[in-house]
């Protein structure tokens, strides 16, 4: 898996108050850091694969966008979760 920082569709920048919330105000995004787990992609048939990384991004640090889960079946699946 590999995380995309964006904002309506452009790359986040940061420390620019660059942005207008709907209620017209002006912000700027100084930090942004988040865990990944409990990864679940589910199959057209309602089967599963899960995998139980927990991974840490940093939105400063491209070296964080990218998660290795292992082995995936091939095939289509309908949905991704994760917490």
């Amino acid at each position: 898996m590999e995380f995309d920082h964006s904002v309506a569709g452009e790359p986040l920048v940061f420390d620019q108050f660059s942005y207008t919330s709907e209620a017209g105000f002006q912000y700027s995004v100084v930090t942004l850091k988040y865990f990944i787990s409990n990864i679940r992609f589910e199959r057209e048939d309602h089967t599963s694969a899960s995998f139980n990384n927990v991974h840490y991004v940093d939105a400063r640090d491209d070296t964080t966008y990218r998660l290795e889960l292992g082995p995936l079946a091939n095939g289509t699946y309908r949905s991704i979760t994760f917490i």
